[in-house]
């Protein structure tokens, strides 16, 4: 998969994540809290993957 598509799905977990944000921030902890740190969890995943994705092609060189 390609880094900018990666960073597309990353950003719209973070987008869906956010009104569950927001319910936890109005005081509704139970199931916005559970979704909200699942959606963190694998936000964290992504980034890894894109970290160690970004890294590998700096290694391998520029493409000519």
């Amino acid at each position: 998969m390609k880094v900018a598509t990666k960073l597309g799905a990353l950003i719209v977990i973070l987008e869906e994540a956010k009104a569950d944000a927001e319910k936890v921030d109005a005081g509704k902890c139970g199931a916005p809290g559970t979704r909200l740190r699942n959606a963190a969890q694998v936000a964290k995943k992504t980034l890894d993957e894109l970290r160690k994705d970004v890294l590998a092609l700096r290694k391998a060189g520029p493409k000519e």
